[in-house]
């Protein structure tokens, strides 16, 4: 148990950083007059070259593959050297382009170090050390509290010290992490003896179909992702403009939604015993809460909608990537459906802003917030006829992929 406390926290202190970068970037480019589409172009742009790289570099392909955590190590060495050479040539006189490219390298960071930690995790559910679900659970619980911590200490830090204050703390989260090829594999060792007398003796069989049928579910795990990463987009491309131009709020503020948004997360991973008991379609809130968030300007308000987002995204992140370690039967798939996983995440969370901007820019930044409603209620008809779709699968049981309702595994 300390092991794996000891593990989450670990991961936690590092991919806290990664929050706080996001926060930075898109509040820092509101404040500089700059354009979240331009942002968002560079970052769609350099998230395809990790894939292009993976795809054609022999050695970076068989590192993923063969030590996934040195690859985290180094994407975290790599961030570091990055912002001591920004900091001394920029310090000071940073400007919008400043911005974009900080956004475009730490991209590419950011996408080694999520796939790597996929890549690893799911390795270590192929080769019998950890059940799927806890693998999921531990993962998810520590990007949550990152997510939390970065959160709450971003609109600080952008009230005190600004744009250095903030490197330094994200230097400091990414030397952290340029521990993980020495300590996760002892940190996540946890509990691996007791898991495999489990998985030998105590789990019931499995129904096995083909592996055409496995290829779907896999798949079907890969709409999920995409389709909650267009909520998670719209959320962090529309509420910074809502709040900074339209409510007129501070960063503070902002911060203090995106804490409890993390909260809810987190609260989320903590209820496996009661998981039961929770609806299926749980996710029809997603539409509710946006239209509330959109519409109603009280900082309270949103704060309640930011923790009941958070739960409800946070729940069902957790079953969709239990479902994809379940259904992996090599380390070769382990590499691609990760790879699938953590591409879909980044290139549509950076390419929603840019199908976003134009009917902004229609509708006037007045109605900001009637497009965030429009699409929470759109990605809640998305998900309720992608599990219509899913339910003509032939899988045992009657809970849903799409809604994180349960973990089928073929």
């Amino acid at each position: 148990m300390m092991q794996t406390i000891l593990f989450i926290l670990f991961l936690s202190i590092t991919l806290c950083g990664d929050t706080i970068l996001n926060i930075t970037l898109i509040w820092s480019v509101l404040e500089q007059g700059g354009s979240i589409t331009h942002l968002s172009i560079i970052i769609t742009i350099m998230s395809l070259v990790p894939i292009l790289l993976q795809k054609y570099s022999f050695f970076l392909k068989t590192a993923l593959k063969e030590r996934p955590l040195l690859i985290f190590g180094l994407a975290r060495i790599l961030g570091i050297v990055f912002l001591l050479v920004f900091l001394i040539q920029f310090s000071g006189n940073t400007n919008v382009y400043g911005l974009y490219l900080i956004g475009g390298i730490f991209s590419v960071i950011l996408f080694l170090s999520n796939q790597s930690l996929e890549i690893y995790m799911s390795q270590m559910v192929l080769d019998g050390k950890i059940k799927s679900h806890k693998a999921s659970h531990d993962l998810q619980t520590a990007i949550q509290i990152g997510a939390f911590g970065g959160s709450a200490v971003t609109g600080i830090l952008l009230s005190i010290g600004g744009l250095p204050m903030i490197s330094t703390v994200l230097m400091v989260t990414l030397a952290v992490g340029m521990l993980a090829p020495w300590l996760i594999p002892i940190l996540s060792r946890s509990g691996q003896v007791e898991q495999n007398v489990q998985k030998a003796t105590a789990e019931a069989p499995q129904i096995t179909y083909s592996d055409a049928i496995r290829k779907k579910v896999l798949n079907m795990t890969i709409l999920a992702v995409v389709v909650l990463t267009i909520q998670l987009g719209a959320i962090n491309f529309i509420v910074p403009i809502l709040f900074h131009d339209i409510y007129n709020w501070d960063s503070s503020r902002y911060g203090a939604m995106g804490a409890a948004m993390g909260l809810g997360a987190f609260l989320a991973t903590l209820i496996r015993k009661w998981e039961h008991r929770i609806p299926m379609y749980l996710f029809i809130l997603i539409g509710v809460i946006d239209i509330i968030i959109g519409t109603v300007q009280v900082f309270t308000v949103s704060l309640i909608c930011g923790f009941m987002l958070g739960f409800v995204f946070n729940r069902t992140r957790i079953m969709q990537r239990s479902v994809m370690f379940d259904n992996l039967r090599s380390r070769e798939e382990t590499m691609k459906w990760s790879g699938r996983s953590t591409f879909a995440t980044q290139f549509t969370r950076s390419v929603v802003p840019l199908v976003l901007a134009l009917p902004l820019s229609l509708m006037g930044q007045e109605n900001t917030g009637v497009l965030l409603g429009t699409l929470g209620v759109t990605v809640t008809v998305i998900l309720f006829f992608a599990i219509r779709l899913e339910n003509r699968l032939p899988l045992q049981g009657t809970g849903s992929i799409i809604a994180g309702d349960s973990k089928p595994s073929v």
